[in-house]
């Protein structure tokens, strides 16, 4: 199996999906990572005869899923977890009912449940990832905004039976808040007392940036560089991944803020500019956004126990909190 530089660390697996894909859990360090890889292809290729897989090559070791692609014609996801499965069955019901126009999504035509184990696929999608391009051209700035104001102007009630969340500001923050407080207590020895109080202090200044008629909506959850793919030419989406962490009922900026986080300050006013003559506090928004994402960054780290990105992503995160909003 052709195996792309990932910077690797073993997969957290759980054990009952590791069994599932008939890998002993004790076993996962005494293999080399074609080996473990091999195996997991080939028990995708057992459950699926009739796609008639080859060429496999691995993806992605994913924060959520093991992502393999077979000949450039299908790309299989296998969760790590049981709450992994949960995003991927959420993205699976999703996906089938929203109409992206010409923008291709992954839609899923392979569905296997076997007690913990998934695995879902979908037909290939052509692209670079946008992670390729150190600076984003004028045009496909507008592209990725047009992207952004089709999902964010899908109807929330076209959704029904797709596990929803808030309808206003109160319950926007409900979620968040219960998400990002969660976090911030996990890793509290981590982050230590001063960072620990500076986060939950930035969180405190966020619930006052919303605007009286505040409107979430669909949001995806995950924009960022990796989950884009663009022509070689970096002037059209070809594809949009991963909406396993989409929210019914979410912040715009949240998504802004993905997009936005590698590209400085002209790419953050040209997304966010728009939005301020409703919104007078979505710059805002966004940028606290963008402040916290390292402690999500540091969460997955730390659950791979790759020490020397915990301590990278520690640092940003205490330099970017004396940003005030």
């Amino acid at each position: 199996m052709n195996k792309p530089d990932l910077g690797f660390k073993w997969p957290n697996l759980d054990a009952s999906i590791a069994r599932s894909l008939l890998i002993e859990p004790d076993n996962f360090h005494s293999k080399s990572l074609n080996d473990f890889m091999d195996a997991i292809a080939k028990r995708i290729m057992a459950i699926f005869p009739e796609a008639n897989l080859e060429k496999p090559q691995l993806i992605d070791t994913g924060w959520d899923n093991l992502v393999i692609a077979f000949d450039r014609k299908y790309v299989f996801k296998i969760p790590r977890s049981k709450r992994n499965v949960t995003h991927l069955m959420r993205e699976i019901n999703l996906l089938e009912k929203i109409e992206m126009g010409r923008w291709n999504v992954p839609r899923y035509i392979f569905l296997h449940r076997n007690g913990g184990l998934v695995v879902a696929g979908y037909e290939y999608i052509e692209g670079i990832p946008i992670s390729g391009f150190s600076t984003l051209s004028s045009g496909l700035k507008s592209e990725l905004r047009r992207a952004l104001d089709h999902i964010h102007s899908v109807p929330i009630e076209s959704l029904i039976g797709v596990k929803g969340r808030g309808l206003n500001s109160i319950s926007w923050l409900s979620l968040y808040g219960k998400f990002f407080k969660s976090l911030a207590r996990k890793h509290a020895s981590t982050l230590g007392t001063e960072l620990y109080d500076k986060l939950i202090s930035h969180y405190s200044i966020l619930k006052t940036k919303f605007p009286d008629r505040f409107k979430p909506v669909l949001i995806h959850g995950d924009f960022y560089r990796n989950n884009i793919l663009v022509d070689p030419q970096g002037a059209e989406i070809n594809g949009i991944l991963d909406w396993g962490d989409a929210i019914i009922g979410g912040d715009p900026a949240l998504d802004m803020a993905a997009i936005c986080m590698d590209y400085g300050d002209a790419t953050f006013s040209f997304f966010t500019e728009p939005y301020l003559e409703e919104d007078p506090y979505f710059a805002d928004r966004t940028k606290f956004y963008m402040n916290v994402e390292p402690l999500i960054v540091l969460d997955h780290a730390r659950s791979l126990n790759d020490r020397d990105r915990t301590e990278k992503y520690l640092a940003i995160l205490e330099n970017n909190l004396t940003q005030s909003l």
